[in-house]
């Protein structure tokens, strides 16, 4: 039986020989192709490294969102790294496959299901690792993710699964209002950018937050993500992507992580759109374009105020009811096609007499609203929820002249109500 085994390997390797000497392959080659279930030996090298911040006022990071590139990474034996982002960036750990035997004869499948194991187990590794230094220095994580990928060759990848709000170091955020974003970025020195020439770069979970970081605005949002973008662009980056699909983990308790300071926001009056206006627009769009324009607007809040439907003086009953009930058909109408939608009504007053007596009477405001909605329009009255904020809040405008009289044009931006999506960061401040 040896014998026969040895003369049937003696004529496979014989008819390689004569097939290589024919076709001008190589040995390694025809082994490939004889073999037909093996393994390709030639993948090119994928190499990467997951930056993680699990750090206090962030979701815990979802390693699995960078799978993909793990998986390219192990599959083709690269070399792969986990980087911390805190006060002090650390190296967590490291797996480099470069080494190992490419020629080993494994199946496709085989080789298939052996990536996967070292994919769970990366993955594993790097949603254990910890915070260990108080604050976030974002820079210097990033200079770090570049040197742990210097000397691999093949393609390159940093993969961050992190808020990017950096508190320390030469990239101190602390605040996003009125952030110029061009000047920051020339404030930094030609020594402030290390190489990043000829990697790409993923970006995951920008501008996350959970208590007591204040969630970002859609002005802070962008323009945080333009400061890095033009950063990491000047680096030398391949290219990079800030994917918005992200998956988190909603059950992180931030009184075991280090402490990470606060960045203060932009106030949300900064991004709410007129009412009126966006009626006048939605009533030119096809149904389906329209549903996505009223869930995008609702995200972000929709604010009526007395330029468009006017009370009585110091009443809750409406000047105009025929007006208000036309200019809130749209809506009306996108509500009864959405059962499932439930958005708050929020009442603003102008400053004027004490905070209580306000936040009655702007309550009252909203409740009208409601009551046209539901009585009027037929609207189910479990998707409205009314409250009364006065004027103590935070879509509030600066009404009050240098002698402490009321400005008439400011006051009536505040004479309001705010409609939002109960599940958007509005919402969820008053439900």
């Amino acid at each position: 039986m040896k014998k026969r085994a040895l003369n049937v390997t003696t004529a496979i390797i014989l008819a390689a020989s004569v097939l290589s000497t024919m076709t001008g392959c190589t040995l390694d080659e025809i082994k490939g192709t004889i073999g037909g279930n093996t393994a390709e030996a030639s993948t090119p090298a994928s190499n990467v490294c997951v930056v993680v911040s699990p750090t206090a006022n962030q979701h815990k990071p979802d390693v699995k969102l960078a799978y993909d590139e793990i998986y390219d990474s192990c599959y083709s034996y690269g070399y792969k790294s986990c980087v911390v982002d805190d006060g002090s960036p650390y190296l967590a750990f490291e797996e480099d496959l470069t080494h190992a035997d490419r020629t080993s004869g494994l199946s496709e499948q085989n080789k298939k299901l052996d990536a996967e194991a070292y994919v769970d187990d990366f993955i594993e590794k790097a949603e254990n690792a910890k915070a260990v230094t108080s604050e976030k220095d974002t820079l210097k994580t990033i200079r770090l993710a570049a040197d742990t990928l210097a000397d691999s060759e093949g393609d390159k990848t940093i993969v961050f699964i992190d808020n990017g709000i950096s508190t320390t170091g030469i990239v101190t955020f602390k605040s996003f209002k009125n952030f110029d974003v061009e000047k920051s970025i020339n404030a930094l020195n030609d020594n402030d950018y290390p190489s990043l020439d000829n990697i790409n770069v993923i970006w995951y979970g920008l501008g996350d937050t959970v208590a007591p970081q204040k969630e970002l605005s859609n002005d802070d949002m962008n323009n945080l993500q333009a400061f890095w973008e033009q950063y990491l662009t000047n680096c030398g980056v391949a290219s990079v992507k800030f994917p918005k699909n992200v998956a988190v983990n909603t059950t992180i308790d931030n009184s075991s992580l280090p402490w990470v300071s606060t960045v203060d926001v932009s106030p949300i009056i900064s991004k709410i759109p007129d009412f009126e206006t966006l009626m006048e627009q939605v009533e030119e769009l096809p149904e389906e374009e329209r549903n996505s324009t009223f869930d995008d607007a609702l995200e972000v809040g929709l604010k009526l105020d007395e330029n468009s439907v006017q009370f009585k003086p110091d009443s809750y009953e409406l000047i105009d009811k025929d007006k208000a009930i036309k200019i809130m058909t749209p809506l009306a109408d996108y509500l009864k096609d959405n059962p499932d939608k439930r958005i708050v009504l929020l009442g603003t007053t102008a400053t004027y007499g004490n905070q209580e007596s306000c936040v009655k009477f702007s309550l009252g405001r909203a409740e009208t609203l409601k009551e046209i909605l539901v009585d009027d329009m037929g609207v189910n009255e479990s998707q409205l929820l009314t409250f009364g904020l006065g004027f103590e809040n935070d879509f509030h405008v600066d009404d009050l002249n240098e002698d402490g009289s009321l400005n008439p044009v400011e006051a009536s931006k505040n004479r309001s109500v705010i409609f939002a999506d109960t599940d958007s960061s509005i919402g969820k401040s008053y439900v």
